[in-house]
């Protein structure tokens, strides 16, 4: 027996906006409309196990295990829509709501916690704990498979009240007995989910940046590397410091995106042995996940190193090959664009012909995020290093770079910033997404206009040094462009 957990990108959502239009109530009728009739008859019954567990005075009783069982058992079903069934648990069940209340009774929690690992489950402790672990799991596959249940998740405050937990588990610094492990396990992938594939929800739940900091340092590698990963979509990139690894998770990691690669549909299953006998959890990771994993660990310059040193480039090359996805593509294009920042590395890329020759096809592909990636790696690695000044130049120092930028620096700076970088760049000018949007409208996308004037509004805010301007470019990560501005 397995609880599923298939972790195959179907789209990655920029914003919850990305979903759900203005009229979000129209858009989730005419969702329900769609619905096949095999999924309507499927919910009807979710939906009556759901109302029952909310109404039950002697929780968890026989028919909360077999309504939870049976969410559990549709959520593994590959015979029915799943996609259908989540967005309809998030848009025309209690199920998120049915969640929240059943995590809030702490002191069932807290006998799972407090049981001893050297003994057997109580009879009553056993009940909770097979809830628990089937409500996690059905969550952990329904965050996989639809984005209305992931929002509505969110939502209802079904994540914050596993951060909670999560939180709660490091604070009190004991160990967690193999119970408590299966459900931080399935939670993590749960919540993995969701950061995967909503990205801007991550912020939102930037304070369990310490929890993850802690369930990194597990022995069980699975656990490990899910920590890592959740870690690095959470970190803010000021705080790079706290993604260094050790080489076994780079290893795993790679491990793993190389075993994708082997397989036609360029996935890796692994099984997760469970405290219950006969069960294991069974997490299926696509080569766009990890790619896209490796790319969120390099913000950190000893991660860019790591991977390097234990052969990512020759796998990124096979990732950049016609007959890969789009989206593998895209995610191999930003993981050699990201360790291009480091010299070494950049030296190495520009040896690799193949990868140079795809990045250069992705390029000018019809896809804008693939050819925004290709463009940007293509730059960063042709970039060169070092800024020098021309002979008898004087040399930079605090003094000149205090200098007051000039017009001239400026228009030339608006020059080069490639179109890629753009909405990067006007972000570090403190310019609102919108705004540079709708400025980019105004010019008829003429980025070097729209550029110059975003420069134009960073400058009248206050007055602005050459200094100032380096640091724009540096965290734009468009220090190449120093050298038109001294």
């Amino acid at each position: 027996m397995a609880r599923v957990c298939s972790s195959n990108v179907v789209r990655i959502l920029t914003d919850p906006s990305d979903l759900i239009p203005a009229d979000s109530a129209a858009a989730k009728t005419k969702r329900i409309v769609e619905f096949s009739d095999e999924v309507k008859k499927c919910l009807t019954l979710l939906k009556a196990g759901i109302k029952h567990i909310q109404g039950c005075e002697g929780f968890p009783c026989t028919s909360c295990l077999k309504s939870i069982n049976d969410i559990v058992t549709v959520s593994r079903n590959s015979k029915i829509d799943r996609n259908a069934v989540g967005d309809g648990l998030g848009i025309d069940t209690d199920y998120c709501k049915m969640f929240t209340y059943t995590w809030k009774k702490r002191d069932m929690l807290q006998k799972i916690e407090d049981a001893d690992p050297q003994k057997d489950l109580s009879h009553e402790t056993t009940r909770m704990f097979t809830f628990y672990i089937e409500l996690l799991g059905s969550a952990m596959n329904f965050t996989d498979q639809s984005d209305y249940f992931r929002l509505q998740m969110e939502e209802d405050g079904c994540l914050s009240l596993i951060v909670d937990w999560f939180l709660h588990l490091v604070r009190d610094d004991k160990a967690m007995n193999k119970w408590v492990d299966d459900m931080m396990f399935d939670a993590m992938n749960m919540f993995d989910n969701v950061c995967r594939k909503v990205p801007s929800l991550a912020p939102k739940h930037h304070r369990a940046v310490p929890a993850f900091q802690k369930f990194s340092e597990s022995k069980d590698s699975m656990t490990q590397t899910k920590a890592v990963m959740i870690l690095a979509k959470l970190v803010k990139k000021e705080e790079a410091d706290k993604l260094s690894t050790d080489y076994i998770c780079i290893l795993t990691l790679l491990s793993d995106l190389k075993g994708c690669l082997e397989n036609p549909e360029h996935e890796k299953k692994t099984d997760r042995k469970t405290s219950i006998e006969k069960i294991v959890t069974t997490i299926t990771s696509s080569a766009g996940e990890l790619a896209q994993a490796i790319d969120d660990l390099t913000i950190n310059d000893n991660n860019k190193q790591l991977v390097v040193e234990h052969g990512v480039i020759p796998i990124l090359a096979k990732l950049l090959q016609r007959d890969c996805s789009v989206e593998e593509k895209t995610s191999a294009a930003n993981v050699v664009w990201r360790l291009a920042f480091l010299k070494e590395n950049k030296e190495k890329l520009r040896k690799e012909r193949d990868i140079i020759y795809n990045l250069s096809e992705g390029s000018r592909h019809i896809n804008e995020k693939l050819r925004d990636a290709c463009e940007g790696a293509l730059f960063e690695i042709n970039k060169t290093t070092d800024v020098e000044s021309p002979p008898g130049a004087p040399h930079s120092g605090p003094g000149r770079n205090q200098r007051k930028v000039s017009d001239e620096m400026l228009n030339d700076v608006a020059k080069e910033v490639p179109s890629y970088a753009y909405d990067q760049f006007s972000e570090k000018l403190v310019v609102k997404h919108n705004q540079a949007r709708n400025i980019l409208t105004k010019y008829q996308s003429n980025y070097e206009e729209a550029t110059r004037e975003c420069l134009a509004k960073w400058t009248d805010r206050s007055t602005r040094s050459v200094a100032d301007l380096h640091d724009v470019l540096r965290a734009a990560e468009l220090g190449g462009l120093i050298g038109n501005c001294n």
